[in-house]
């Protein structure tokens, strides 16, 4: 808090302007000599330094062609977007496909397994008789008591 203004809020937002600066482009030439002499220097044998002042160089600008964009990164975003999109319509057809064979089975399975109640004369016809036989059977309990 000594000396230091607006040493407890927030730093101010930035502009809303693009920035203008660029980097620079990264070198293709890489001095295997310097670099050779500056590992010696640090105290490394002159062969191992040799050895790594090449690897240096042969990784500096092997790199460069295969370094991704955002242009890069926007388009394997679409990409993705519209394989998540294919894969998610799929799964929402077989989940009502399912949905629709669990539905028909059911409705089959309860259509085979309800007791039928047959309407022809002859059920009818035994139907009264049961009707018949249960009431004198009441009766019959009824007088004896």
């Amino acid at each position: 808090m000594l000396g230091r203004p607006n040493s407890g809020a927030h730093p101010p937002d930035p502009p809303d302007v693009a920035p203008t600066c660029t980097f620079p482009p990264i070198p293709l030439a890489f001095d295997t000599l310097t670099a050779t002499r500056a590992l010696e220097a640090a105290g490394i044998e002159r062969v191992h330094a040799q050895a790594i002042a090449d690897t240096m160089r042969d990784t500096a600008g092997a790199g460069i062609d295969a370094l991704a964009t955002k242009t890069d990164f926007t388009a394997l975003q679409d990409r993705l977007e519209a394989k998540l999109a294919t894969a998610l319509a799929s799964l929402e057809r077989r989940i009502i496909g399912y949905g629709l064979a669990i539905a028909g089975s059911l409705f089959a399975a309860l259509k085979l397994l309800r007791p039928h109640r047959s309407r022809t004369p002859a059920s009818l016809r035994q139907r009264s008789q049961y009707r018949e036989l249960h009431e004198s059977g009441k009766a019959f309990l009824q007088s004896t008591r």
